[in-house]
């Protein structure tokens, strides 16, 4: 079960992480369509071909959250794993900040957070990223790719993507899934996310 601990380290990091975004005042809201477009969901893996729970929307949380110095964050998770049935795991953030250092130190605590979490992850940053600044790491399960974390910084934006809990064709993954909401969110960005 090393897998699961590893993945609760990671949350509790990246949880942290967001906490202290929330500390400098905000506002809370229910994704909007919009938002929730530019992000992988439980419905995208159920495509994908994932075994998902009849009622998989009980098992999804995301929030948008204003803050007071004029930054966004979106977060997005489906957590069905207490029902002991194997389910994937999605957690995901988009953080549009209001300057380059504030975006430069979001990108730094998370990729912080990464190290802190011990994953069992293979660096593949050389055949999968984006933006300004990027990691790419597939995590392993008993040997077989069983997941990823990617994180990037994009100017003012900070995206991080965790996906784990099924054996998945990571190139796939990231052709279907992953860049092309990169590719509408930055098209989004040049819009202002609001």
């Amino acid at each position: 079960m090393k897998f699961v601990s590893t993945i609760a380290r990671l949350l509790a990091c990246l949880h942290v992480i967001t906490m202290l975004g929330l500390v400098s005042g905000c506002a809370t809201t229910p994704l909007a369509p919009q938002d929730k477009a530019v992000l992988v969901t439980a419905a995208d893996l159920q495509d994908a071909g994932a075994d998902l729970p009849l009622a998989f929307a009980e098992f999804e949380h995301d929030r948008k959250t204003s803050r007071i110095d004029g930054g966004v964050e979106i977060e997005y998770q489906f957590d069905a794993r207490d029902t002991g049935a194997g389910y994937p795991y999605i957690f995901a953030t988009i953080n549009r900040e209001t300057t380059s250092s504030s975006a430069a130190a979001a990108y730094g605590a998370v990729k912080a957070g990464l190290g802190l979490a011990d994953l069992d992850a293979r660096d593949d940053s050389g055949r999968f990223h984006y933006g300004d600044w990027s990691w790419f790491g597939t995590l392993f399960f008993e040997g077989e790719p069983h997941g990823f974390v990617f994180t990037m910084r994009d100017d003012l934006t900070v995206y991080t993507l965790m996906i784990s809990g099924f054996p998945m064709d990571v190139d796939t993954m990231w052709g279907q899934l992953v860049l092309p909401r990169l590719e509408m969110l930055s098209l989004v960005e040049r819009s202002g996310l609001n």
